[in-house]
Order: structure tokens, then sequence, then C-alpha cells
């Protein structure tokens, strides 16, 4: 995993939470479900594995997972609030796990927009992270997060996701609201 892109951060992530797969498997929250937002640099990664992708808004655009509910035309039916993700098998177990995409690799650590300002956020509608708080775990939690942040992505890598995500957001509509998060910290390039 290590020589994908991002593969030392995904290593630092996945040790921030090591017993997050259960959880995972047995969810029953739909807020892991959405339009997946791809990073440039990982795109190759994912096409080898087999991932569909759809681009949004021409060459510069951000690109998905293509999860996208097709009309009888076979077109793709944007605004669908959270499509599943057609790469977790029934028992809920991702069948493109050791190329996922980063934003799925992070969950769910996140990021979130106020105003202009980007940060790093953890998603509280999550069975793990609820999990977490219960048992006390949360704030060693956030600092094995954030170490993994400041240790395991360079400048470069956080603007990239910055950028995607400004893109991706730009799209966003919130039919259901926004995610329910706790901010951690502000990114700062």
């Amino acid at each position: 995993m290590v020589d994908t892109p991002f593969g030392y951060f995904k290593q630092a992530v996945a040790a921030a939470w090591p017993d997050i797969g259960e959880s995972c498997r047995t969810c029953k929250l739909p807020d892991c479900m959405g339009y997946i937002s791809i990073q440039p640099s990982e795109q190759t990664q994912v096409l080898k594995a087999g991932v569909r992708l759809m681009r949004v808004n021409g060459p510069g655009g951000p690109s998905f997972i293509d999860n996208y509910p097709r009309d009888g035309q076979g077109r793709a039916v944007v605004g669908v609030s959270k499509p599943k993700c057609p790469y977790r098998d029934r028992d809920g177990r991702c069948t493109v796990h050791a190329n996922k995409p980063l934003v799925c690799s992070m969950y769910p650590l996140g990021i979130e927009m106020v105003g202009e300002a980007v940060y790093w956020a953890i998603y509280l509608d999550c069975e793990y992270v609820q999990l977490v708080i219960a048992e006390g775990r949360f704030e060693t939690m956030l600092r094995s997060l954030m170490d993994a942040v400041h240790t395991h992505l360079t400048t470069e890598e956080q603007a990239e996701i910055t950028q995607t995500f400004r893109q991706s957001y730009a799209l966003a509509a919130w039919p259901d609201g926004a995610n329910r998060t706790a901010l951690i910290e502000e990114v700062r390039l």
C-alpha cells in the first residue's frame, strides 16, 4: 500500500483505528454513501483496479466513483441523495479495498468548510466514531489522526486534497442537511 498515492498516510490512518472494520461491515447508517471523490494523483490506481470514474464539469473538474443512477437513456442522474457505492459487496466489504480512494481510506476523517476556511474534521454520524466516543477513546484517536496528517502528508498532498474537496463541495447540495462533524483543525498550506 505504501507505493500507492497517499500510501503512508493511508497506513497511518488505518493504524489510528485498527478495529474499525467490524463497525464498517455491520454499519446501517447512510453517511458512508454518497458521491466519492477521487484525487487526481490516484486516478490511474483506481482505474487499474476496475473502478469506473465520472468527471464532472469538463477536463478540469473533479472525478468521482461512477455510482450515479442512470435514466432510461443511460445518462447519469445527478443530485440523487446518498447513492450506494457499487464496490461494496452484500456483506458491506469493499471489493477494491487495496486500491480504494483516499476519501474512503480516511473516513470518518474528512474535510469540511466553514466559510472559505477548510478544516480537518471527524464525521460524528459514523457508528465507529460513536463507539470510540462511548469508550472514551475519542481524544486519543484524534491525536493519532492529526499526527498522521502532520507526519505523512506533504504540503502538496494537502493542497491536492483541499483543491479536490473545494471542487466537489462547489457541486454539492445537501438535501438531507450537512454532515454532523467535529472540526479538528484548519488546513494550513
